[in-house]
C-alpha cells in the first residue's frame, strides 16, 4: 500500500504519492472512515453492514456492501481491503493514518528534555486540520468512532 495516505484529523482525505484522491460516495466514505479507525484489525461484515444503513437495511444489504467493499478496492487498490475470517481489514501502514502518527507522536512527547517534548506536541497538533470527520457527523456510522477518536486522541 505503498504511496497511500489517508487523512482523518479533519475533512477524510485519501492521498496517493500526494495527490489527492477523491471519494464522494457517501456510503463509501462512511465505510472507509469506519476501517481506518480500525487500521489492520478486522471489522465483522455485520457490524460494518449494519453500520452503513444505521439498523434500517434494505433487503439487498449484504449485496449493496458487497459493491461499497468492491468500490472501495477499486479506489485503494485490489489489496487494500482485505477479507478475514472475523471480517474486513483495511491493510496500510500504521503512519499512512495521521491519527496513528498523532497517537505516536503524543506518546513520544511524555519522555525526553522539555524542548524535545514540546516539539513532539507541536509536530502533533499541527496534523490537526478541524475537527475529526466533520463531513461526515451526524452518520451513525462514524458518531461513536468520532468520540473515540477524540478521547484516544
Amino acid at each position: 500500500m505503498d504511496g497511500l495516505e489517508f487523512r482523518v484529523l479533519g475533512p477524510l482525505e485519501i492521498r496517493r504519492d500526494g495527490a489527492p484522491i477523491p471519494a464522494t460516495a457517501p456510503k463509501q466514505r462512511a465505510l472507509l472512515a469506519r476501517l481506518l479507525l480500525s487500521l489492520g484489525e478486522p471489522v465483522p461484515q455485520d457490524e460494518l453492514i449494519e453500520a452503513l444503513w444505521n439498523g434500517d437495511l434494505p433487503r439487498t444489504a449484504r449485496a449493496a456492501f458487497h459493491n461499497q467493499i468492491r468500490a472501495l478496492r477499486r479506489l485503494l487498490g485490489p489489496e487494500a481491503v482485505e477479507r478475514r475470517a472475523a471480517g474486513y481489514a483495511l491493510r496500510a501502514e500504521p503512519d499512512a493514518l495521521d491519527l496513528a502518527r498523532f497517537r505516536r507522536l503524543a506518546a513520544g512527547a511524555r519522555r525526553g528534555p522539555a524542548s524535545e517534548r514540546a516539539a513532539r506536541l507541536r509536530d502533533a497538533l499541527a496534523l490537526w486540520r478541524g475537527p475529526a470527520f466533520p463531513d461526515l457527523a451526524g452518520d451513525s456510522t462514524t458518531e461513536a468512532d468520532r468520540a473515540r477518536s477524540r478521547r484516544s486522541a
